[in-house]
């Protein structure tokens, strides 16, 4: 189960064992997941989406619902000198997240 693991993999807490915590994006690119990608091609462009969506500019936002379009941008996203959640520390990352992994038996 490959998915699985993969965001098991990107949502664990400790983020000394969080996927990619080593070595960066080359373990997430080494993950079962992507085994069917070729790095190298994507990288230089050289692979065609799966879909191509047909567009006038950067401004068209035809394919987009228009309830995503109304919503304001995240401060996460926005630009600003402040750090982004994905750098600050993995406790306030995490505040009010209710995910946790599966035990086993």
């Amino acid at each position: 189960i490959p998915a699985r693991n993969l965001l098991e993999g990107l949502l664990q807490k400790d983020k000394s064992k969080r996927l990619g915590a080593a070595n960066d994006v080359e373990d997430i690119k080494k993950h079962d997941f992507f085994k069917a990608i070729n790095w190298v091609d994507l990288e230089a462009k050289a692979i065609l989406p799966p879909y191509n969506p047909n567009v006038r500019g950067q401004m068209d936002l035809k394919n987009i619902d228009p309830e995503f379009i109304r919503e304001p941008v995240p401060a996460s996203l926005s630009r600003s000198q402040s750090l982004s959640a994905s750098v600050q520390d993995a406790d306030v990352s995490f505040v009010g997240f209710s995910y946790a992994p599966p035990t086993e038996l």
